[in-house]
């Protein structure tokens, strides 16, 4: 399966707040997210991006962080960082994060990606007089 093939069965079959986390082990935007700095060409990053903006979804961290230089990945091989641990949704429900931060782990080379959302529908509440 393909990036796109993939999406288009989550975004048809799913009902409800969809929420997709794992290791992508793809840069979204190599500039800042990974610590050489250096742009690449990469074909399948490209499509990626290209398929989360045409169904309107997002990369939360990046989203609550938009200049953050924070990173999930180290690669010994690479001799550097990267930020390849996402969590993405749809830009419509962003009203629904708490909180999305990285965190530390000694355990591993990857670093956790704590999300925190709020999932029940928030009800306004009136002032009668």
């Amino acid at each position: 399966l393909d990036y796109k093939h993939m999406l288009e069965i989550i975004l048809t079959k799913s009902q409800g707040i969809l929420i997709c986390g794992g290791d992508f082990n793809i840069h979204l935007n190599p500039k800042i997210d990974s610590s050489n700095g250096k742009p690449d060409s990469s074909h399948l990053r490209k499509k990626v991006n290209k398929y989360m903006k045409e169904m309107g979804i997002i990369d939360i961290w990046r989203e609550t962080n938009p200049t953050g230089r924070e990173y999930t990945y180290y690669s010994g091989a690479h001799n550097g960082y990267s930020r390849i641990d996402l969590f993405l949704m749809f830009k419509t429900d962003v009203f629904r994060v708490i909180k999305c931060d990285i965190r530390t782990c000694i355990m591993s080379d990857h670093n956790p990606v704590y999300l925190s959302v709020e999932l029940k529908d928030r009800i306004k509440s009136t002032l009668w007089k």
